[in-house]
């Protein structure tokens, strides 16, 4: 085909796609491979040719059959004139030349890549977007990254996404059927323009990996800053109750070494004593107001004060090391999200009787809300709808609380049978007494 016409250059010299073919191509997948017939007739109207798109719609031509057709079939099987059958052979290659030159895909073609339904991994094209994942790092991409930073928990997702990126640099170092066709007629590559290549890409690389390893470095800093506060606030509180003590220690030492007040006469009343060491102390016992004779408190006597306050301040300095011990020590959200799903995972297996040994299966999700009242869940539509819309974890555990809302009514409606009984014998007991 690049004998026919070869003025096509390659996807990273010139723009394949004005700002209108770039619109109507939109989200539609780089791989030209995974297209299907309707794929192929969208992207016939972006490249100008919508008069031909019926002709390829009638013979089902998918994304892996146009990438092998020729000028003959063209001609012969799709009965086009010559002069379109080259030109959609361009069109052809230019396509081709973007699907093979992965290191030049934007984030926009990954997102349109990973986005692919047959692919089934539509639900992580959000932490693409983040990431800014482009075809460079795309095809630098490893198994850590993929879990760590990427969150592809599931097993079968993450070996297809594994499995896609290989098949991606296999096609990038054969250099696709492009190149293929065009290696006899290449020009080889100087020593030096080989060199520059090389220097490029590993440029590329590690520049890559330099940005990778900067996102790493801000993760650490944000935990590291988040407990230099949590310990800051700790620390604060400390202080706070280790000056609360240290005045009460002062105040008891300034009581106990303090002299008896003197009385006006020499024979001091029994009311005027009383009323003089009442006037001392924080702690004020009550009074027999007739014989003015101190009767046994409730919260017992100055001693018993004392050793109140010292246990109290032992108690707020032992709550004070638990609350620093339980924030230290508090479980992450990947571990709270572990156990809810282990809890999901249980409870259909013993309570559904469900196969849950690779994991809780969409078939048997699916079941479930196309006759929900087999399993004694009364679901309204507008409810299904929205629990179809979810998927993976947040379906089935939208499912889970489902149950357990069930599970609580039936208790509540259970518990007022069990008072209406009780009440009844009990009006009977009455009757029977009368």
């Amino acid at each position: 085909r690049m004998a026919d016409h070869s003025g096509t250059g390659s996807y990273g010299e010139h723009s394949f796609e004005s700002a209108g073919a770039s619109s109507k191509m939109a989200g539609m997948n780089p791989d030209a491979s995974k297209w299907e017939p309707k794929d192929v007739s969208k992207w016939l109207e972006s490249r100008g040719l919508s008069a031909h798109v019926k002709v390829f719609k009638d013979n089902d031509v998918n994304g892996n059959l146009l990438l092998r057709l020729d000028k003959d079939t063209l001609v012969q099987e799709l009965h086009l004139p010559e002069t379109v059958a080259l030109e959609v052979l361009d069109e052809i290659n230019v396509q081709e030349n973007k699907m093979f030159q992965v290191e030049q895909w934007t984030e926009e073609d990954v997102i349109s890549w990973i986005s692919d339904p047959k692919m089934g991994l539509a639900e992580h094209a959000a932490t693409f977007r983040y990431h800014n994942v482009t075809g460079s790092l795309l095809l630098e991409l490893n198994k850590t990254d993929i879990i760590e930073d990427l969150k592809v928990d599931k097993f079968g997702q993450r070996q297809t996404l594994i499995e896609e990126i290989a098949t991606l640099r296999k096609r990038l170092s054969r250099g696709g059927p492009t190149a293929a066709r065009n290696s006899s007629s290449a020009r080889p590559l100087s020593s030096a323009d080989e060199l520059a290549m090389l220097e490029k890409k590993k440029a590329e690389r590690l520049k890559s990996e330099l940005d990778a390893l900067k996102r790493k470095v801000n993760h650490a800093r944000d935990a590291e800053s988040r407990a230099k506060v949590l310990a800051r606030q700790a620390e604060v509180k400390a202080g706070a109750v280790e000056q609360q003590l240290q005045s009460l220690e002062t105040k008891l030492k300034q009581r106990r070494s303090a002299p008896p007040q003197p009385t006006a006469s020499g024979g001091a009343t029994k009311k005027g004593v009383v009323a003089g060491w009442i006037d001392q102390c924080t702690f004020k016992p009550q009074l027999n107001k007739k014989s003015m004779e101190m009767t046994k408190n409730k919260a017992g006597d100055s001693q018993d004060f004392v050793a109140r306050t010292m246990g109290d301040l032992k108690n707020r300095d032992r709550k004070l090391k638990e609350l620093i011990r339980n924030q230290t020590a508090q479980p992450s959200d990947k571990e709270k999200e572990d156990q809810k799903r282990k809890k999901c995972i249980d409870y259909f297996k013993i309570e559904l009787g469900w196969d849950t040994s690779a994991g809780v299966k969409q078939d048997d999700i699916e079941a479930l809300l196309e006759d929900p009242k087999r399993y004694g869940l009364e679901l309204k539509d507008e409810q299904r709808r929205a629990i179809k819309k979810l998927r993976g974890f947040d379906q089935y555990l939208t499912v889970y609380d489902q149950f357990c809302i069930k599970g609580f009514v039936e208790r509540q409606k259970q518990d007022l049978e069990q008072r209406k009984i009780s009440s009844g014998k009990h009006s009977d007991a009455k009757k029977q007494e009368m």
